[in-house]
């Protein structure tokens, strides 16, 4: 944020408590996503890694292959798209930030008032995305190997 821009908005009542509560909010919640997909990344490799290694080359059924197979390509799908998730989560905070100071700036300029709560940063959709994706493939991939344990 340039200095003339940072001035006048100082002078806002309650501009600086506004900034440092969006400030704290923002890497609370950065922070419980990533948490939150680590750990769901780390269940899945671990999961992949176990099948991989422990699975029997003596079944016979076709179909049964087919279903561990299947499980085996949704788990790596799932690590894939938690991944992405992990990535985006660093990069929608600047996205965000700069979004958040073109509305403001927008704000300050056109002297439309100084309504900081409706200032939104954005919408994280491609993340919503992404998380959906990871768990929707997880929980797949573990209906699919539980199936495959029953009829093997």
């Amino acid at each position: 944020m340039d200095d003339k821009l940072h001035d006048k908005l100082s002078g806002i009542t309650g501009f600086r408590q506004w900034e440092k509560d969006y400030n704290e909010h923002d890497e609370k919640s950065n922070r419980e996503k990533s948490r939150f997909l680590q750990h769901l990344l780390l269940v899945a490799s671990g999961t992949l890694g176990v099948l991989i290694s422990l699975h029997s080359k003596d079944i016979q059924q076709p179909h049964i292959r087919w279903v561990f197979f299947a499980g085996l390509i949704l788990l790596a799908a799932c690590i894939l798209s938690s991944v992405m998730a992990l990535y985006y989560v660093v990069l929608i905070r600047e996205y965000q930030r700069k979004r958040f100071l073109k509305e403001l700036t927008e704000y300050v300029c056109e002297n439309r008032g100084y309504d900081l709560s409706r200032i939104r940063a954005g919408k994280r959709n491609v993340l919503i995305a992404f998380q959906l994706c990871s768990v929707c493939l997880y929980l797949l991939a573990m209906i699919l190997l539980t199936c495959y344990a029953i009829f093997k």
